[in-house]
């Protein structure tokens, strides 16, 4: 699982970024802005979770708007002071399926 934070990377390098890491198996990848609060989810489709359904879990927690594929989501914080818990919320949900992090 590859979390990162990042001070500043627009939506189109952390999309890049996520897309060729969640290429490799049993990849999950799960990216943050700090700069502008965007945010990328992806992962292996042999992972089998929704990281759209994630998304979404963790924007009803931190406030914000997005969405994606099951394999592929992203989004926008309303207040990108909330980018530590937004992954630390995915993070939870995540080893909460038993996923192991």
């Amino acid at each position: 699982m590859v979390v990162r934070v990042f001070d500043d990377a627009g939506a189109e390098y952390l999309g890049y970024f996520a897309t060729q890491l969640s290429k490799e198996e049993k990849t999950v990848v799960l990216l943050v802005s700090k700069d502008d609060g965007q945010m990328v989810f992806a992962q292996h489709p042999s992972i089998g979770k929704d990281m759209n359904t994630l998304l979404k879990q963790v924007l009803e927690k931190t406030g914000g708007k997005g969405g994606g594929t099951r394999d592929f989501a992203r989004g926008r914080l309303s207040d990108a002071a909330q980018a530590e818990k937004a992954l630390s919320t995915a993070r939870d949900i995540l080893q909460s399926q038993g996923l192991e992090v």
